[in-house]
């Protein structure tokens, strides 16, 4: 996925360059923006990876959460013993 961003940013700061040459920019200027835009797409792409990464590690660990609870049905074995340990409190 990283060698993914540098493509993509090194392609934005190609095309960054070339706009200002083209915008008949000074070569100095139209350097500096070329490569400032493509640094930031990708320390922007980065930080993003590494949030969702975060994220989905941080949901993996965490327990599933019950969708309903329902009360015990009572068996009639069971039923049976509560009694007889009320009758005999």
């Amino acid at each position: 996925m990283r060698a993914l961003f540098s493509q993509f940013s090194g392609l934005i700061g190609i095309l960054t360059f070339v706009n200002q040459m083209l915008a008949s920019a000074p070569v100095e200027k139209a350097l500096l923006t070329g490569a400032g835009s493509g640094l930031a797409v990708y320390v922007v792409l980065l930080l993003g990876d590494v949030v969702i990464q975060r994220i989905l590690e941080h949901a993996a660990a965490a327990p599933a959460p019950q969708t309903a609870t329902t009360p015990k049905k009572e068996t009639p074995a069971s039923s049976d013993a509560d009694k007889k340990d009320a009758k005999a409190a």
